[in-house]
């Protein structure tokens, strides 16, 4: 009897195993799918004539990659490292990671700057260099804004809501680290969390439901960066 539960217990696992491996091989497959039907779209064409962007990332084709959401993002970066040419992509890791890099106008040297990561220059390619290095820095840059943000919410509604955004913006590598102020009982996150994760907990969710609902459904909201690397034995 023992052994038979042991076979049967080898037999899901291996195809668990297969069925895993086989959907990190059909969200590959289907990126590469509807990545070629936006290239080919009217959309794209028209934009490398125009140079004017706007219509390619509002085009059908591009939400179609879009919708692939987290898994794909892995494909979309190794396509951006592979080929230069292939800029236009960083648009799909904006709307997916929902990471929005920060940038200022200095004045005095006339030029765009980025000050949480101020070895940047304008026409660096930014999404690349987030994915490999930059999202490192998410829990000191949150660290810094969520403490300024708790000074100010008493003092000037105007940066309050600024500073907020700015968290916001560090994308769904943030959301761990607003869990944790969320566990202390900071319900002024919950709005914040219920965007990255497009709704799927209500901003009137309490910071207990929060972080039930966080212990359940972490695997999915988390960013395997380390995926940047993934099947480089196909390379």
């Amino acid at each position: 009897m023992m052994k038979r539960s042991l076979i049967i217990l080898t037999c899901l696992a291996t195809a668990f195993l297969f069925t895993s491996i086989n959907a990190d091989e059909n969200i590959e497959e289907q990126f590469e799918t509807r990545y070629q039907t936006w290239k080919e779209s009217e959309s794209y064409s028209t934009a490398k004539v125009m140079s004017h962007a706007g219509p390619l990332f509002t085009c059908s084709e591009f939400k179609e990659i879009t919708n692939l959401g987290l898994p794909a993002l892995p494909y979309i970066v190794r396509k951006m490292e592979r080929d230069s040419s292939e800029g236009y992509l960083w648009k799909a890791i904006e709307v997916i990671a929902k990471f929005k890099i920060y940038r200022e106008y200095d004045r005095e040297n006339k030029k765009v700057i980025f000050p949480d990561f101020p070895e940047l220059e304008l026409y660096d390619n930014l999404y690349l260099f987030w994915w490999q290095e930059g999202y490192k820095r998410t829990p000191q840059l949150f660290d810094e804004l969520y403490s300024r943000w708790k000074q100010s919410k008493h003092a000037n509604n105007e940066e309050s809501e600024k500073i907020y955004q700015r968290m916001i913006n560090l994308g769904i590598p943030v959301i761990p680290y607003m869990m944790r102020e969320i566990e202390k009982g900071d319900s002024g996150l919950v709005p914040a969390v219920s965007y990255l994760t497009d709704g799927e907990i209500s901003e009137e969710t309490s910071p207990t439901e929060c972080i039930r609902w966080w212990n359940e459904n972490k695997e999915k909201w988390t960013i395997k960066f380390d995926d940047n690397e993934l099947n480089d034995n196909k390379k």
